[in-house]
């Protein structure tokens, strides 16, 4: 019996190791189609990166803009009246991350998204992707 518990213990191990190398592959190669998307989208003088999230060995990734530049989310999200029509049909979540660069006075920049359009484009398909591979195992 334990030659049969050892080959499947092996067969396992084997198992799990291919599902996180294609799950790593999923996570990886989405965020690198958001960043080429968002990329295009932006105007030139904002800076686009794709970073690993630390402590999740490849699994979990971020695209944005990092480090302080604040006309990047004014960009993103607008001003005054454009940044009520663009966030209107946005969750809570992002809408409460576009209101943190409120100003004291509603400005008149005519945002141009370039991310969270993008993102809500491909969560559908990573989530596709995900389940295709928990349902079929490739």
């Amino acid at each position: 019996m334990s030659i049969v518990n050892n080959q499947l213990t092996k067969m396992l191990s084997a198992y799990k190791k291919d599902m996180l190398v294609k799950l790593k592959e999923v996570v990886t190669d989405t965020a690198k189609e958001l960043e080429d998307l968002a990329i295009r989208d932006a105007p030139n003088f904002i800076t686009i990166d794709t970073r690993a999230v630390k402590g999740m060995k490849g699994y979990s990734s971020e695209v944005g803009v990092f480090g302080d530049n604040d006309l990047a989310a004014y960009w993103e999200f607008g001003t005054g009246l454009s940044a009520r029509k663009i966030l209107a049909p946005y969750p809570k979540d992002v809408k409460d991350l576009a209101w943190t660069f409120k100003g004291k006075v509603d400005g008149v920049l005519i945002g141009q998204p370039y991310l969270y359009p993008n993102y809500f484009i491909l969560e559908p398909l990573f989530i596709r992707e995900l389940q295709k591979l928990l349902k079929d195992g490739h």
